[in-house]
C-alpha cells in the first residue's frame, strides 16, 4: 500500500506535493462513500422513513461497510490535518501551505459528514445500526452519535467561517487541485444552509483558529488525541524491525511467500480498514538481491527485501502449494510489473493494481492452476481484498496457507520481537490505531 509519511517539513518553505495529494486522496474516498450512499436509496433513503424499517442482513452489511469506510476516511484526514494544525506559528509560504492542508482536510470531512448525516438521518434505525462498535477501526459503540455531535455542533460552523476568512488571505502557490476541491466543498456547505452570518475578519478568524484549531476526532481514547500532539517527536527514519532480524527472516523465505507489513506511524491507504495495510510477494533473488514485488504509490515494482521489510510489524504466510506452483504465481505477478497504483481500488480492471490485488491475481485459480482462493469483501459496491482480510481468513481457517513468521512491534522497547502464530491470528482484530494504545500502555479495550 502507499506509504504516506506525514513528517512536518522543517526546512522547506512550501509543502511537498504529496502532502497536498494526501488530502485529495482522502477527500476522494469520502466522496466515494457519499456517492455510494446517494446512489443506493434502498439503503440510505432520500426521504424520512415512517416507523421502523427492517433491513435484510445483506443490507445491514452494506450499510455497515459504507460506515466503516466513512470513519476510516475521517480518521485518516484527521491525522493529515493534525500534522499541520499549528500553521499559525509560522510565517510566509510555510504558514499558508500548512493552513491549506489543515483546512482542506477539515473541509473535506465537514462537507462529507453533512451530506452523509443528511441521508442517514432519514432512517431512525441507523441510530442503532451505526452506533454499534467497529472493532476493525478501534472505535467504541456510539460512533454515529459522536460524528453527529462533532459535525452538527455550532462550533464546526464557526471553524468553517473562520477557515474561509483565512483562506481569502492566502495566495495560490501550490495545491491547485486541492484548492479547487476546497472551493467546491465550501459552496456545498453554504448551499446546505447550515452556516449563517457574515464571515469573520481575517484577523479575528486567525485568532480563533489559533485558540481552538480544527477539531480532531479520535474517540478511541482521550489519550489518543493527546498522543497526536506529540507525533513530531516519535521516530521517523527506520522501522522497529532491525537489520539483523530482516537478515534472519530472509533465510526463512521462499519464492511465492506472502508478506504482510505495517508501519505504525504511517497513514495507510484510505478505505482499506484494519491493522494490516500492506502486502507483498517474495520473488527470490534478483541481480544478487533478495527481492519482493509489490504495488506501492509508484506502481507495481521490485524492491529489495531490506527496503520492503523496513517496517514495524511483518508476517509471512506460505501458500499451501508446491514450489513449482508458487513459482508460477511469481511469474503471474511479474506480468503486472510497471503498472500504476490503483487509487480507486478496482479489482475488476488489470490496468492499475493495489498491493493485495497483486497477491489476489497472482494466486487466482484457473487454467489448470490450483492457486489460492481468497474471498473478496464488498466495500462501496466494489469487491476487493484488504490485507487485513487475508489475515482474518487465515485465522478462520479459510485460507490454504501456512504460518512462517511474525515479527511484532514493541513500541515501548523501540524494537520488534518474534511472536507466535496465535498472536498473528489475532492481529487482524487490533484497532487501526493500535500503536498509540500500546505506546500509552492502555490495557482497556475500546
Amino acid at each position: 500500500m502507499k506509504r504516506i509519511t506525514l513528517v512536518l517539513l522543517l526546512c522547506a518553505g512550501v509543502a511537498n506535493a504529496d502532502e497536498f495529494a494526501d488530502v485529495c486522496h482522502g477527500r476522494d474516498r469520502l466522496r466515494q462513500v457519499v456517492s455510494y450512499a446517494q446512489a443506493h436509496p434502498e439503503l440510505f433513503p432520500t426521504k424520512k422513513v415512517d416507523g421502523l424499517r427492517m433491513l435484510t442482513r445483506t443490507q445491514k452489511e452494506l450499510a455497515w461497510g459504507a460506515w466503516k469506510n466513512f470513519l476510516d476516511g475521517l480518521l485518516t484526514l484527521d491525522k493529515v490535518g493534525q500534522e499541520h494544525r499549528e500553521f499559525y506559528k509560522h510565517l510566509g509560504a510555510r504558514r499558508e501551505t500548512d493552513f491549506v492542508i489543515c483546512y482542506g482536510a477539515f473541509l473535506s470531512e465537514y462537507r462529507a459528514a453533512l451530506e452523509f448525516l443528511h441521508l442517514a438521518d432519514n432512517d431512525p434505525g441507523f441510530d442503532k445500526l451505526l452506533n454499534e462498535p467497529v472493532p476493525e477501526l478501534g472505535l467504541p459503540k456510539g460512533t454515529y452519535a459522536r460524528v453527529k455531535f462533532r459535525f452538527l455542533h455550532v462550533g464546526r460552523a464557526s471553524e468553517f467561517t473562520a477557515g474561509e476568512a483565512v483562506l481569502k488571505t492566502c495566495g495560490q502557490t501550490g495545491g491547485t487541485t486541492l484548492r479547487a476541491a476546497m472551493q467546491e466543498d465550501a459552496k456545498v456547505v453554504w448551499k446546505m444552509g447550515l452556516v449563517h452570518g457574515e464571515l469573520l475578519t481575517a484577523k479575528n478568524a486567525l485568532t480563533m483558529l489559533r485558540r481552538v484549531g480544527f477539531t480532531a476526532w479520535f474517540p478511541v481514547q482521550t489519550s489518543v488525541s493527546e498522543w497526536m500532539g506529540d507525533t513530531r517527536m516519535v521516530r521517523r527514519e527506520h522501522g522497529l524491525i532491525s537489520a539483523k532480524q530482516i537478515k534472519a527472516l530472509i533465510e526463512r523465505l521462499e519464492p511465492g511467500d506472502i508478506i504482510l507489513e505495517r508501519r505504525n506511524w504511517y497513514v495507510s491507504n484510505i478505505g482499506l480498514p484494519g491493522f494490516w495495510p500492506h502486502t507483498a510477494i517474495y520473488v527470490g533473488v534478483i541481480e544478487g538481491k533478495p527481492s519482493v514485488l509489490e504495488a506501492i504509490s509508484e506502481g507495481v515494482c521490485y524492491n529489495s527485501v531490506e527496503h520492503s521489510l523496513d517496517a514495524d510489524c511483518v508476517a509471512v504466510l506460505r501458500p499451501r502449494l508446491t514450489k513449482e506452483e508458487r513459482a508460477a504465481a511469481v511469474q503471474r505477478a511479474a506480468h503486472y510489473t510497471g503498472r500504476p497504483y490503483d487509487f480507486n481500488f478496482d479489482f475488476l480492471t488489470d490496468s492499475e493494481l493495489v498491493c493485495s490485488e497483486l497477491v489476489y491475481k497472482a494466486y487466482e485459480p484457473g487454467n489448470g492452476f490450483r492457486g489460492v482462493r481468497f474471498a473478496l469483501t464488498e466495500m462501496l459496491g466494489r469487491h476487493l481484498l484488504p490485507p487485513n482480510e487475508i489475515v482474518r481468513q487465515f485465522d478462520e481457517g479459510k485460507l490454504e496457507a501456512d504460518f512462517v513468521a511474525f515479527l511484532d512491534a514493541q513500541e515501548g522497547k523501540k524494537s520488534a520481537a518474534e511472536a507466535s502464530a496465535e498472536d498473528f491470528r489475532k492481529s487482524w482484530q487490533r484497532p487501526k490505531w493500535h500503536v498509540p494504545l500500546q505506546k500509552l500502555n492502555l490495557s482497556e479495550k475500546p
